[in-house]
Order: C-alpha cells, then structure tokens, then sequence
C-alpha cells in the first residue's frame, strides 16, 4: 500500500519533509524513545513512518505495528458500543442511569457550601456520555489528593491496586457512593463516567464490556492489535513505557527496593522494568476492564497500534463502513456522535460524544481523541484530513524548543497550516469564477496496513 502523492491532494511534500526531519531530532535530542504516525488526506495516505525505538534496551524499532497503551483512547470505543445499543432501541440518550445501575438512585451533590445535597435532576446516559455527570479522577499519577473529592477517589482507585475491587460492577456500585462535584448537566469534567457507561452497556447487552467492543468494533474492523491485555507471543511488539523522573517517583517511589531504569537520561522506564512485567502483560493485566479510566499503579485501558487505528478512521470516514463493507453504526448515528451536544451550551463549551470539539485546532468540524501516554487520533471532516500519531511517554504534552521547532515537530498544526494555505488557494479559484469539484471521500481508502519503514 503504496504512500499517494501528496502534492495530488494538496498537501505541500516540503511541510512533511519537515515534520519528518523533527521526529528524526526529537529522537536523537532524548525528547522521546520513537513513535509512530500517519496522515490520511482525502482518504490517501499521504505520510506513513515510524521513528526511533519502541524498547531502549531491546532495540526494536517503533513502527506502525508496535503495540501501544492508549488509555483514554478506549473511550471512544465504549461509546461507539453504546451508541450501538441505543441505534437498536436498547437503550435512550436521556435515559436516567439509575434505570440500569440501581446504585445512582441515592446520589449527592457537593453542595456550593460543602454540604451534600439532592442533585437538581437525574444523571442520564448523555449526561455520561458527554462528561457532565458530575463524576470526576483523583490527582492522578500518584499525585497527593488535593481535597475531600479526590481523597475519595484516590481509595476507590486503591481499593483496584489491592485487589479489594476485582470487577467493574463492583468499581462502579463505589463510585456511585461517592458525592458528584456539581449538579448533572451543568458542568463539564472529564472522569469516570465513561467507565460507569461500559457498566450500562454490560448491564444492557448482558455481556462484558471487553466482549462487546471485540464482536461489535476490533473483529468487524480486524483490529487484531487491539485489547486489554498483550498476548506473551506478541510482547517483542509491546512497546516500552517511558517518563520524567519525578513520574516514577510519583507512582513508584514509595515502594520499597525499587529503582528506576534509566537508559537514556531523561527517559525512566515506566510499567515494569521489562515488557513482561507490565500491567498490561496477559495474566498481569488491570481486573477492571473499562473505558480507559485511570485504575490502580498505572493501568487501566487498552492497548492498540497505530495500524488499528488508522482502520477505525477508515470507518469513521466512510460513516459507520467498515474497510471490507460491514456497517457498524447508520450515518445518522455517527454524525450525532460528532455534532456538538445541546446540553453542552450550559458549560460555554462545544461537546460532543467524541470529545469536546472546541479545543481541536480547526474548531467545530474536528473531533478526536488522546491518551495519557502521547496517543492520538483526530478526523476533520472539513478539510477531509485524519491523523494519528502515538509515542509512549507520560506527559509529554510539547516540544523542547530548544531540540525541535515546534511549529514544525507538531503533527496537528503542521497539516492545519497545509491545509489553511491550500484553502486559500481555492478561494482565489472559486472567486475567479472557474469550477471547482467537491472534494469527497473515497470508499476505498488506502490503508495504513503494513509496517512502514522504521527511522
């Protein structure tokens, strides 16, 4: 599968020359160990390479293929499962949880005095699906509890770490006794409510949220790579997992004997010291198996490639089409997921229930999704434009300046400044009055499918 000329879908070859010599930087500058990227532009693959090392000590290469933990990239999968369900009348946006989980009958409000309350309405699946329950994280990555809320949540979380919770049933019936931070429907925090709304599918479907995503998203889409655990014949693929000192501090620092790996400066190895000690390794992995929320010493989520995401976009672009013709979801469905939420005009923010759309570059048409160790994806369906990009690094949230021009190293405001540039151009063709043809999005989108050449 043949990369397609870029400069045949207008984007400038010089910019990913660009990008592709700062990725090279990056890693040579110990910004990262290496990661993986691809761009689809109007449903060509127009930049496709993996670069530096998925394993500092082993010395595998990152490629598209590498497998990757992606935590909160898991959510999207949850809610394309639900939104399943209630295309099949199983289930209302604006059903109230309590319906399907007892637990949420009795739930309190921290009151703006401190005080616990009634909330002023139900929380419904779309209040879930959107963020705005009320549910809330702790500090995360071992971070100290700031207040009460977070306390709370922190012992839920630990109450995974040692065993006491070993199912989601049981991990969401707790947090249904913790108090929500602000009436349902009239704020927006990002938590757990997408791993109370895998419980509500389970609860629905009577299967396990794990099974429903395998039969409904990853075998439909062959999402082979994709899923809570690393099978050991697949560990030489596991990429490592890597992070600041003051990180592993954060998450390993009170246990006793232990000590960091540090290959290169800069870089501590996180989840194991080796790929099979990971809490991602097939026997070792997280009990609770959600929507990516953060649980117990760094886990929770799944794991994925960047070759099985780059399928999953290909279903999102063709509108619910899997690559070999299966539909998963009506294109009504999937365009209710990506259109902004009414109910998020009460938080000032556009939200929609594939993330919230107003904090993507091109605001309003894109929608996507990251995951806490450098994973994302996004698809603007304006500028028909996808990417994906994954490293694994925890926090690495922007480019050293002094190692990589960021402007050029950032995959996302790399094809934004391609595609505003190209936009121009077309608009001094469509007001010199010569016909311009609709740009559109072929079925038969050239996939991301083999191992591109590592760097």
């Amino acid at each position: 599968m043949a990369l397609a000329d870029p400069g045949s879908v207008g984007v400038d070859p010089g910019l990913l020359r660009d990008y592709d010599a700062q990725m090279r930087k990056a890693v040579r500058g110990g910004l990262m160990a290496g990661c993986a990227s691809a761009i689809l532009r109007q449903g060509q693959l127009v930049q496709g390479a993996g670069y530096g090392l998925a394993d500092l000590d082993t010395k595998v290469p990152f490629c598209a293929d590498t497998i990757c933990r992606v935590y909160c990239m898991t959510k999207p999968y949850v809610l394309l499962v639900f939104m399943s369900l209630v295309e099949e009348g199983r289930a209302k946006l604006d059903d109230p949880v309590a319906k399907y989980l007892p637990a949420f009958r009795d739930v309190r409000v921290v009151g703006s005095d401190g005080a616990l309350v009634r909330p002023k309405r139900s929380v419904t699946l779309e209040h879930l699906a959107l963020h705005m329950s009320g549910i809330g994280y702790s500090a995360g990555f071992g971070a100290p509890p700031e207040n009460d809320s977070q306390k709370s949540y922190a012992a839920l979380v630990e109450s995974v770490a040692s065993g006491k919770v070993r199912s989601l049933k049981d991990f969401v019936g707790r947090l249904a006794k913790l108090p929500l931070r602000f009436h349902p429907g009239e704020d927006y925090e990002y938590g757990f409510s997408i791993d109370v709304l895998a419980h509500v599918v389970e609860v629905i479907s009577g299967r396990s949220i794990e099974h429903c995503m395998q039969e409904r998203v990853f075998k439909p889409l062959g999402m082979q790579d994709t899923g809570f655990a690393v099978e050991q014949s697949n560990l030489c693929r596991f990429a490592a997992c890597y992070g600041t000192a003051q990180i592993w501090g954060n998450l390993y620092g009170h246990i006793p004997g232990k000590v960091p790996v540090t290959t290169r400066p800069g870089l501590v190895r996180i989840d194991g010291d080796s790929a099979k000690e990971s809490a991602w390794c097939k026997g070792r992995e997280c009990q609770i198996r959600a929507g990516g929320g953060w649980m117990a010493q760094n886990q929770g989520g799944l794991v994925s490639t960047v070759n099985d995401t780059v399928r999953f976009l290909r279903m999102l672009i063709d509108y619910g089409v899997s690559g070999n013709g299966v539909r998963l979801l009506k294109r009504e469905t999937l365009l209710r997921m990506e259109l902004p939420s009414p109910l998020g005009a009460a938080t000032g923010r556009d939200i929609c229930i594939f993330g919230n759309i107003g904090g993507y570059v091109s605001g309003g048409s894109e929608f996507g999704q990251g995951g806490h160790a450098s994973t994302f994806w996004s698809l603007d369906r304006k500028d028909a434009v996808a990417v994906v990009w994954f490293a694994q690094h925890l926090d690495f949230w922007s480019w050293d300046a002094e190692v990589v021009d960021p402007e050029k190293a950032d995959i996302w405001k790399m094809m934004h400044k391609v595609l505003v540039a190209v936009s121009v151009i077309l608009y001094v063709i469509v007001a010199s009055r010569c016909y311009l043809p609709s740009f559109s999005y072929p079925l038969s989108l050239s996939l991301f499918l083999m191992s591109p050449k590592c760097m």
